[in-house]
C-alpha cells in the first residue's frame, strides 16, 4: 500500500510559490498560493502575495480586503488599497508600485502591487523587467472552483476542467476534471465562516459535486441555494431534475468499485450516494431512504451481512432491496446473504452492465 504524501504547510507552499514566481511560472505560483490559503486561510503573507500576482486590480482588491478582515491594522494592505482606489483621470486603474512603501518583515510580500518574480528576501535579486505588471484585462471572471482568472466566463474552466453552468447533460459528458482541484475547492469553501447560509458557496458546492459525478452529494447544496435565492431558475431546474431521480446507495470500501458503479448509475438516470463503511451507510439511510442498496460483504468493523440485517430490521427500510457484492461465488455465501435479507447477489469483479441489470430488476426509473 502506497503511503499518502505528507501535506505541505502554508509557509512551505508560500516558499514554493515564491520560487515559481521567480522562475516566471506565475500560474503555478498562483496555484500554490491558492493551496496555501486553503491550508491556512489566516496567513496574511499568503493573501498579500496573491494580491501581488493578481491579474486585475479588482481581484487584487478582493485579496487585500481579505487581509484586512484577518488583521484590520495591516499597514501594507491599507496603503495598497488606498493606492488602488485613488482616482486617476483618463486612465484605467492599474497595479503599480507605491511610493514610499511601509517596511515589511523579511520574507514578506513586496509592498507594491506589482507582480513579483522573486521572493523579497535580500539574498534574491531581480531585474526591473521582472517587476513589470502584466497587461490589464478590460473585464475578468474568476472560476468559483479553482479561482483561475480569465477575461470572460467560459463554459468549461481550462484550469480545473469543471463545467461552470448547471447543465447536467454537459457536465456528465465532460471528461478530464481535476479531482484534486475540486476536492481542494470543497475544503476552501467550507473553511469560510457562514458558508452554510451563503448562496454562492452552496451553488458552487453543488456544481463541484456534479462535476465529480456525485448527484447525491450535489442535491443538498442545490436545494440550499434554491432556498437562499428562489428566483434562480437554473438552480431550481437542476435541483428538480435530481430530486426526480431514484436514489441508490453504494456501500463498498473499494474506491474503484464505488466510482465505477456510481458513474454507471449516474449516466443511466439514477442518483447515487456512496460511502465506505456500514456505519456511514446506516447514517445516510436515516437521512434519505434509497430505492436500493448495493452493499459490499467484506468491510471492516461491520460486514455487509450485519448491515443488511439492520436495514431489514427497521420499519422504514425493511422493504428496500439490497444487492450484496462479494468476491466469493460460493453457495454458502449466497445463502447467508438471503438469510440476512438480501434480494440479490453480485460476484466481483463485475462489469457495469451487470450492475445495471441487477438494479433494473428492483428500481423503475
Amino acid at each position: 500500500m502506497v503511503s499518502e504524501k505528507p501535506r505541505l504547510s502554508d509557509t512551505e507552499l508560500l516558499a514554493k510559490a515564491v520560487e515559481a514566481a521567480r522562475a516566471g511560472d506565475k500560474p503555478e505560483a498562483r496555484r500554490l498560493l491558492n493551496e496555501a490559503a486553503q491550508v491556512n486561510p489566516k496567513n496574511e503573507k499568503v493573501w498579500l502575495w496573491r494580491a501581488s500576482l493578481a491579474i486585475t486590480p479588482q481581484v487584487a482588491s478582493t485579496y487585500l480586503q481579505h487581509v484586512l478582515r484577518i488583521n484590520p491594522a495591516n499597514p501594507t494592505a491599507k496603503a495598497w488599497l488606498e493606492r488602488l482606489s485613488a482616482p486617476k483621470s483618463g486612465t484605467r486603474p492599474a497595479i503599480t508600485p507605491m511610493a514610499g512603501p511601509p517596511s515589511i518583515p523579511a520574507g514578506g510580500p513586496p509592498p507594491a502591487a506589482v507582480v513579483p518574480a522573486v521572493a523579497p528576501a535580500a539574498s534574491m535579486k531581480v531585474s526591473n523587467r521582472s517587476l513589470t505588471p502584466p497587461p490589464q484585462l478590460p473585464a475578468s471572471f474568476e472560476c468559483p472552483v479553482c479561482q483561475r482568472v480569465t477575461q470572460f466566463k467560459p463554459e468549461r474552466c481550462s484550469g480545473c476542467g469543471s463545467m461552470l453552468r448547471l447543465s447536467i447533460e454537459k457536465i456528465w459528458s465532460n471528461e478530464g476534471v481535476s479531482e484534486k482541484e475540486l476536492h481542494g475547492a470543497i475544503t476552501r469553501i467550507k473553511a469560510k465562516a457562514g458558508w452554510e447560509s451563503d448562496y454562492d458557496a452552496n451553488r458552487t458546492l453543488g456544481l463541484i459535486h456534479l462535476n465529480l459525478t456525485d448527484t447525491g452529494g450535489a442535491l443538498p447544496y442545490l436545494l440550499a441555494a434554491k432556498r437562499l435565492r428562489a428566483n434562480d431558475e437554473e438552480v431550481s431546474a437542476a435541483a428538480l431534475r435530481l430530486m426526480t431521480r431514484p436514489l441508490v446507495l453504494v456501500v463498498d470500501d473499494s474506491l474503484t468499485i464505488r466510482t465505477m458503479v456510481a458513474k454507471t448509475f449516474e449516466h443511466n438516470g439514477l442518483r447515487t450516494k456512496c460511502c465506505a463503511s456500514g456505519f456511514d451507510a446506516l447514517n445516510l439511510i436515516r437521512e434519505e431512504i434509497p430505492k436500493l442498496v448495493m452493499l459490499d460483504v467484506s468491510m471492516p468493523l461491520m460486514d455487509g451481512y450485519q448491515v443488511c440485517k439492520m436495514i431489514k430490521s427497521m420499519k422504514e427500510t425493511k422493504g428496500v432491496p439490497v444487492v450484496m457484492l462479494s468476491g466469493n461465488d460460493g453457495f454458502f455465501d449466497k445463502v447467508k446473504g438471503r438469510v440476512a435479507g438480501a434480494s440479490d447477489y453480485l460476484t466481483k469483479p463485475f462489469k457495469p452492465e451487470a450492475a445495471l441489470r441487477a438494479i433494473r430488476k428492483y428500481v423503475s426509473e
